[in-house]
């Protein structure tokens, strides 16, 4: 692990320590802990927007009338 200086308001770095307290945990690991839950949003996010990419490229792509019609009249060849 590397080490890293950060600057901290005093009012978050009190909040850090009494969230650190609470949790029976170093300043540092609730540090760590926060950076992670960032980068799981973030990536939660971007993988959203990937899908919400690919749902907006393929619209339109049936157009042979409508496809609800269509799949049943497939599932009912499976009879």
């Amino acid at each position: 692990m590397q080490r890293m200086v950060i600057s901290l308001t005093e009012n978050d770095k009190i909040w850090l320590a009494k969230r650190a307290k609470t949790e029976h945990k170093s300043i540092a690991e609730v540090i760590r802990q926060a950076i992670h839950c960032f980068q799981e949003q973030h990536e939660r996010k971007q993988m959203a927007k990937k899908q919400r990419n690919i749902i907006l490229q393929s619209r339109r792509c049936w157009n042979n009338g409508d496809g609800l019609h269509y799949q049943q009249n497939i599932r009912n060849e499976w009879e």
